[in-house]
């Protein structure tokens, strides 16, 4: 059966076009390879088939002139965008046509499809061994906050991965079930109900993890320090740390930025007529006692930091003006590393420091080395 449009022009053209499709009195010969061309089909110019390609079962029929068409693959039906207009054609000849057709179309790429199949399980499985293993994960944890992130990072990892891998086994699963079997498309236009599903549950996924979380991120920036603990002001400088800690009397003196002096030894502007500024120790590396609450106060002298102890799994914007105050306790003795996680210049690399804790009695002695004489 074939469906023609209600404006066709001419009976006459309408009857001679059913006469040459269904009766088999077309003239249709193989020219170099191209697909079938079907001949002798007289159209008036002015017919709306004029310059139309139309469907036929997997291949279709092309206008080329006034009186010639062509039978053209699926292949050429997508470049150029046909309007689909169902035609079946009942010539045996222009069957026997098709089938030949069909019959040397290529049978597709299964030894590729097999081999990226075995690279990305192979892949897939490397990366669990990997993190089952823990081969790369965190450096050791120093700190009392550090078991609460590393929880929250192994529950996000288990419940992101997991999805992960049931989508991918899905994405699989639908290429192979819908692969090319030489049969018609089919296409869909998307599923309003299926989106808004997954959409929901990806935000009530992240919503709930960060609840989960809230209690390790309050303990860490919304809950302040203990009275008596250790009070440390960490400064950031391209690309430099410096850390004050104060003196005997306890107390910080006062700063002033126009007293900054590098070459005098003065590098965060301490005012040197404040009786508690004269006892604070300036170093650029950063000490702390063991099992006593550490309070930092983080500063920036010019433009955004990061101040990043890995094993105390901590990472904080210095921000120029502001003074940022978190705390912590260092539970376990021995030398680490302060980093910049921020990028802020060339020279951005080089702005490390160790970070060492001690018995309670080292620091003190520590810091009686290091007053200002």
């Amino acid at each position: 059966t074939h469906h023609e449009p209600d404006d066709f022009a001419g009976s006459q053209a309408r009857e001679q076009f059913k006469r040459l499709i269904h009766h088999g009195d077309t003239e249709y010969t193989k020219r170099h390879g191209e697909p079938w061309c079907l001949r002798e089909i007289s159209v008036p110019s002015v017919s709306p088939w004029r310059n139309r390609t139309l469907p036929l079962q997997d291949h279709c029929l092309n206008r080329i002139s006034a009186n010639e068409w062509w039978l053209i693959t699926p292949e050429e039906m997508t470049r150029i965008a046909p309007k689909k207009i169902g035609i079946q054609a009942r010539n045996r000849h222009l069957r026997r046509g098709l089938s030949v057709a069909n019959q040397s179309k290529p049978s597709g790429g299964l030894l590729t499809a097999s081999a990226l199949a075995v690279f990305y399980s192979l892949l897939a499985v490397a990366g669990i061994w990997f993190v089952a293993t823990q081969k790369w994960w965190f450096p050791e944890s120093i700190s009392n906050i550090a078991p609460k992130i590393d929880g929250q990072f192994r529950l996000t990892l288990w419940i992101s991965g997991i999805i992960f891998v049931l989508a991918q086994v899905a994405l699989g699963v639908l290429i192979f079930l819908f692969r090319d079997r030489g049969g018609k498309s089919e296409y869909s236009h998307g599923n309003n109900k299926l989106e808004i599903l997954w959409t929901s549950a990806t935000a009530v996924l992240f919503v709930g993890l960060a609840i989960l979380g809230r209690n390790a991120w309050a303990s860490l920036h919304f809950i302040g320090a203990a009275p008596g603990a250790l009070q440390v002001e960490v400064t950031g400088a391209q690309f430099e740390w410096q850390f004050r800690y104060p003196g005997l009397d306890g107390v910080f003196g006062k700063v002033d930025p126009k007293l900054i002096n590098e070459a005098a030894g003065n590098p965060l502007g301490l005012d040197l007529n404040d009786t508690a500024a004269k006892d604070d120790v300036v170093m650029p590396v950063m000490a702390v006692p063991v099992n006593r609450e550490v309070e930092v106060i983080l500063r920036s002298k010019d433009v955004i930091h990061s101040f990043f102890v890995p094993n105390l799994r901590i990472k904080q914007d210095a921000v120029p003006g502001l003074a940022i105050r978190i705390h912590f306790t260092a539970e376990k003795i021995g030398e680490y590393e302060v980093a910049c996680m921020e990028l802020c210049g060339l020279g951005h690399y080089k702005m490390r420091t160790s970070f060492t804790v001690m018995s309670a009695e080292d620091f003190q002695k520590w810091l009686k080395e290091n007053a200002p004489q």
